[in-house]
């Protein structure tokens, strides 16, 4: 009988509850921070959901990089090198888009401030989005101890750059007792505020380098008006059905996209079985 290895931990995965060797798992992204010894929320995590995670903070860094503009915090500097390693790796598609694709324009603050930015589009926000919903589990579980399962409804808002003053204005009216110790050089900060007592509803302010702004809420129902994927963004999703529509995709069996993408899916599986070889 084969023993456990040295130093592993065995346990409860934070975010998915099965039993598996544990890692320790950064809520707050290390690839924000300039010292990642300074992402200091840590819990406990399988491989597969930190894998998760990961796979989308890469993209979160370039994201917050181009809203936050090259003067706008002071870490940004020395994180645009780790950017364009990236870059010159490959592996950004954010900072690729940003070097082909930008736009130059003006936002106004709330205090009647012009900065210049760009704006860059977006080339799949999944892998990021994936991420951030990940913090909010995580800061679920860091800030009450229960595990916020993966399926339970999550509603993600993202703060334009024209709102953020009024949005956090109106969130921290809600909070009583203000944000948590920001973590660097106030490169990340939170609250969480109890929308409704005795529930598991709780709104997550969730602020990055003073200048962007994402709210996640848990619990409560799905918002009819969330977000819906395109289906460009569909098919780049990995898993078995996606690969099978990409490939009918790719073969030009279909050129408008489906509103019912597994609908279609069940349609074009259904006629493939109808139709005699040859």
């Amino acid at each position: 009988m084969s023993k456990p290895k040295k130093g592993v931990v065995v346990g409860n995965c934070s975010y998915c509850n099965r039993v598996q060797e544990m890692e320790p798992e950064h809520v707050v992204p290390q690839s924000i921070f300039v010292d990642k010894n300074q992402a200091k929320i840590v819990i406990d995590a399988c491989h597969d959901c930190n894998h998760r995670k990961g796979r989308g903070e890469g993209d979160l860094r370039d994201y917050l990089i181009i809203r936050v503009g090259v003067d706008g915090h002071p870490d940004i500097r020395p994180l645009m090198d780790e950017m364009a390693e990236s870059y010159g790796r490959g592996s950004s598609k954010i900072a690729k888009a940003a070097d082909e694709e930008r736009k130059l324009t003006v936002r106004r603050r709330k205090s009647g401030i012009l900065e210049r930015a760009y704006k860059v589009p977006l080339p799949d926000p999944i892998p990021m989005e994936l991420s951030v919903r990940y913090m909010v589990r995580g800061l679920y579980f860091f800030e009450t101890g229960k595990r916020y399962q993966r399926g339970m409804p999550l509603n993600m808002s993202w703060v334009d750059d024209e709102d953020f003053e009024e949005t956090v204005d109106q969130m921290m009216s809600l909070a009583p007792y203000g944000f948590r110790p920001a973590l660097g050089n106030d490169v990340f900060k939170y609250v969480p505020i109890g929308l409704a007592e005795g529930s598991n509803v709780i709104a997550w302010l969730m602020v990055f380098f003073g200048k962007v702004a994402i709210i996640g809420r848990t619990g409560g129902e799905e918002d009819d008006d969330a977000p819906t994927l395109t289906f460009d963004q569909k098919i780049r999703r990995r898993g078995n059905r996606e690969k099978r529509l990409r490939g009918i995709v790719n073969r030009e069996l279909i050129k408008p996209p489906p509103d019912d993408m597994l609908g279609f899916l069940r349609w074009h599986e259904e006629r493939k079985k109808k139709t005699p070889p040859g």
